[in-house]
């Protein structure tokens, strides 16, 4: 979901500033609560894209500001859907635009099970591929996987198919040049054949303050590549 639309071409469609190739995604943009209406991908970045709507959009933008919302693209794309959190747009005037709306791309975060409480929480991930060491505690040898996902509470994992539910495994993420990620992690889910939602479950103070600095970064590029 969400290909980089090719540059030049004719419009697909006439929105004020905002230019369409033909062959733009469609989705389905989905506010709980509020409704739903279709949506072009007028631009999109790593972890957001801007939308302009087909039709009526469920509420004004300054209600739709800060909501969750599912979107699913439409056909020819292939099936798929992502959570959001929608940000209004500002015209050259300040006032919030009705056409466009930014969308922050989220992941609902993987099962935490405590002995104490049993929920489903929701935390933002960055989509981010970067290399991983794995270790079972007592084994030299590791695996080498890489990320598809990384939230404060957890990371996705591809490629690390020796892996299975309620391993406790070391992690070393490369998540930059300067900087290595260490964490203890619980495999909590199986996706796919080689893929695993690994929850967080010890890491130091100091890594666990970085990494929220680095998430908030990476979101916060996300934004700004779109202008908002």
């Amino acid at each position: 979901m969400f290909p980089r639309r090719p540059q030049g071409g004719s419009p697909a469609t006439d929105h004020p500033g905002v230019a369409l190739a033909p062959d733009t995604e469609r989705v389905r943009l989905t506010v709980p609560g509020l409704g739903g209406v279709n949506a072009l991908v007028a631009r999109a970045v790593p972890g957001a894209a801007e939308l302009v709507f087909e039709g009526e959009p469920p509420a004004p933008a300054r209600v739709l500001h800060r909501r969750s919302a599912r979107m699913s693209s439409l056909p020819p794309s292939p099936p798929a859907e992502l959570v959001a959190t929608l940000l209004a747009v500002p015209d050259a005037r300040g006032a919030l635009r009705p056409d466009v709306i930014h969308a922050l791309l989220e992941q609902p975060d993987i099962e935490l099970v405590s002995p104490a409480r049993r929920d489903r929480r929701t935390d933002a991930r960055v989509t981010v591929l970067r290399a991983v060491s794995i270790h079972h505690p007592g084994e030299a040898t590791g695996i080498r996987a890489r990320t598809e996902d990384v939230s404060l509470q957890g990371v996705g994992l591809r490629g690390a198919a020796e892996l299975a539910r309620g391993d406790l495994v070391r992690l070393r993420i490369l998540l930059d040049d300067q900087r290595v990620l260490h964490a203890v992690g619980e495999v909590r889910r199986r996706t796919g054949h080689d893929g695993h939602g690994v929850q967080l479950v010890r890491m130091r103070p100091q890594d666990r303050t970085w990494l929220q600095r680095w998430l908030t970064a990476q979101r916060a590029a996300a934004l700004a590549a779109l202008g908002a």
